[in-house]
């Protein structure tokens, strides 16, 4: 019952993603952005008024709809309105904000739980994006008639004056019938759903749980922080050196090679004592911030570079894309729950941790032509 809301909820999140990518929502990116903004205050307070799990599941998907109309449309204005070969360096800097978020959230929402309750963090979730509501009226209020959702000029230009390509509509059925044809498409949406797995399981998953047992709830908050220092700290500087094709391939084996080996290596080392917990811990949720902020640009980076991409546009590509990421979260924690009844917990990370490895040296023989060429 832990993992049903998370389930559900990225379950929610991959079919509005896929509508948002298919040929018939035709909803001006900056009015899809202002109701996903609302869309997700709505479900935030739904949550908090929420009185057994029923509500909190319906909560939680309301808050999924907005959730993907956010990050569907920030992310396709950084791609956008960047070029081919700074884009991972920006789609870092998208990644490093998110992790701030994200930070916040565990320490904060941690230490109000700890002092208050529950529904005092969703309800403070919902004020702050009725906030970001506001802000975001005011900066995109002008820009309502200069992008439609496929990229055509409506107006003058978009906000950086650049000129958008006419794409043609294309839908799911096609991309489907492409996509077979396009190995190394293939291999970046199994290395996606991968990398989501590990990073939703262990995460917000088994590590929670994990920690729980020698720490109370702001401890943790502190602890899972360190994820996201260092994807603040160090996305956008690693990612300058993300400049093509093979720096992306190799960015994504190296990045995953590491996060595994530390994962089998948290499996093996001695967790006697409350000192040795911490460090191994720490270094862990640092090596697989580390490894998320080079992958995760480095992954759309490749996407955007495929046959299927060019042919058909990035609006398809990227909405299947993010919404077979999310389909690996939802299994992440069904995963890592589905592993921890035959095994305890370490052994469960060590188990993943062998999966991340197998997983990312497939991905590098699916593009070793390109990393040979």
């Amino acid at each position: 019952m832990i993992g049903l809301p998370i389930t559900l909820y990225m379950i929610m999140v991959t079919s509005t993603l896929m509508f948002l990518g298919s040929s018939y929502c035709s909803v001006k990116p900056y009015k899809a952005l202002l109701i996903g903004l609302v869309c997700a205050a709505a479900g935030f307070i739904a949550c908090g008024f929420a009185i057994n799990i029923i509500h909190l599941i319906a909560g939680r998907m309301l808050c999924a709809v907005g959730f993907s109309m956010i990050v569907f449309y920030c992310r396709k204005y950084i791609v956008e309105n960047s070029k081919p070969q700074n884009r991972a360096r920006h789609l870092a800097g998208y990644t490093a904000a998110f992790s701030g978020g994200m930070l916040c959230s565990i320490v904060v929402g941690g230490i109000i739980k700890e002092y208050f309750s529950y529904q005092v963090v969703f309800f403070l979730s919902a004020v702050m994006l009725l906030i970001v509501l506001k802000f975001a009226h005011m900066v995109f209020k002008d820009y309502g008639n200069e992008i439609d959702l496929m990229g055509e000029k409506q107006g003058k230009g978009d906000l950086n004056e650049k000129p958008v390509e006419k794409k043609v509509e294309k839908n799911i059925a096609l991309f489907a019938r492409l996509l077979f044809r396009d190995g190394e498409l293939v291999s970046i949406f199994i290395q996606g759903i991968v990398t989501r797995i590990i990073f939703i399981g262990f995460f917000y998953y088994t590590m929670p749980i994990f920690l729980r047992n020698y720490f109370s709830f702001s401890d943790v908050g502190r602890i899972m922080m360190f994820y996201a220092i260092s994807s603040i700290l160090l996305s956008t500087w690693l990612n300058k050196f993300v400049k093509g094709t093979k720096d992306s391939v190799w960015g994504i084996f190296i990045s995953n090679m590491v996060l595994g080996a530390s994962m089998c290596i948290f499996m093996l080392l001695d967790l006697s004592n409350i000192l040795n917990i911490i460090i191994v811990s720490i270094a862990v949720l640092f090596v697989l911030g580390i490894s998320n902020s080079i992958t995760f640009p480095s992954q759309v980076n490749l996407l955007l570079e495929t046959k299927t991409a060019k042919e058909m546009g990035i609006d398809t590509p990227m909405a299947v894309f993010q919404s077979i990421e999310r389909v690996g979260s939802a299994l992440g924690p069904i995963v890592f729950g589905a592993l921890s009844v035959w095994l305890d917990t370490r052994q469960t990370i060590g188990c993943v941790g062998s999966l991340c490895l197998v997983s990312a040296i497939a991905f590098l023989l699916a593009y070793r032509k390109r990393v040979m060429s």
